[in-house]
């Protein structure tokens, strides 16, 4: 079932809200492992597992977001019995957003928050032409030279580059294919985050998530560039980075309201 495979399997029946988190384009689910400690008591964290990525890399990516969101809601939405919010970084936060309307077209619950992180409004197209189907030495310059994203290291290891490529070249087919559908705001509160230093998300395109809601928006800017969502979560937990302290901070207040 769906459900085996995007979420992990050691879920709390104890959890008063779940997280939902997705990854940003290449991204897998550990780095947001590392936040279950982080997180105030009754808050459990669900990474989701997409394919062709850690522990199901050996299966194909899908480069259709409303394929991809279909199965994402097959696997959510059976644990949607208690408060939750959804979390995306970049690539995530589309993905966060469309599960929500998902799920609203289905009569399921809506999420209490809506958070996204490094992601443009949906309704913005993009400047930059598409590179999913340049060759490889233009891919790896370009996803470097636009996001930073992917580590000298791995750039420099030939075979780690060669893993990574196929589900890199498409999550940004996924990205470039998307075409975003009007439909009313959602019944959710929106929170958008961005990197200080992040030259791919303007502080515009972050606030004009606002439009993407009937009830409470707010935004914020935080130390770090594209990534900082996960350089945040691969500190020690207990500094309580900026964006990790943050967020818990808005779950638990939605705990307690």
């Amino acid at each position: 079932m769906p459900q085996n495979r995007y979420l992990p399997n050691d879920l709390s029946a104890d959890a008063a809200l779940r997280l939902f988190a997705l990854p940003y384009a290449g991204g897998g689910a550990a780095g947001f492992f590392r936040w279950r400690q982080a997180m105030p008591r009754g808050i459990e964290v669900l990474p989701i597992q997409l394919p062709g990525r850690e522990a199901r890399i050996g299966e194909p990516p899908i480069t259709e977001m409303r394929k991809l969101v279909r199965e994402i809601s097959d696997a959510v939405t059976p644990l949607t019995d208690r408060p939750f919010a959804l979390l995306g970084h970049s690539m995530g936060g589309w993905l966060a957003f469309e599960l929500a309307r998902e799920m609203r077209r289905r009569g399921a619950r809506s999420p209490n928050l809506l958070i996204v992180a490094a992601s443009p409004a949906p309704h913005r197209s993009r400047a930059a032409g598409p590179i999913h189907r340049l060759p490889d030495v233009e891919f790896v310059a370009e996803i470097s030279r636009r996001f930073d994203g992917i580590p000298p290291a791995a750039r420099a290891n030939r075979e780690l580059l060669q893993l990574m490529l196929p589900t890199m070249r498409a999550d940004m087919q996924l990205l470039e294919t998307y075409q975003y559908v009007d439909e009313p705001p959602l019944d959710a509160d929106i929170l958008a985050l961005g990197g200080a230093e992040d030259h791919t998300v303007s502080p515009t395109e972050l606030v004009e998530w606002r439009h993407y809601t009937s009830t409470r928006f707010s935004s914020r800017l935080l130390p770090g560039g594209h990534f900082f969502l996960i350089s945040a979560g691969e500190r020690d937990v207990h500094e309580q980075p900026a964006a990790v302290k943050l967020i818990a901070g808005q779950l638990e207040r939605r705990l307690t309201a």
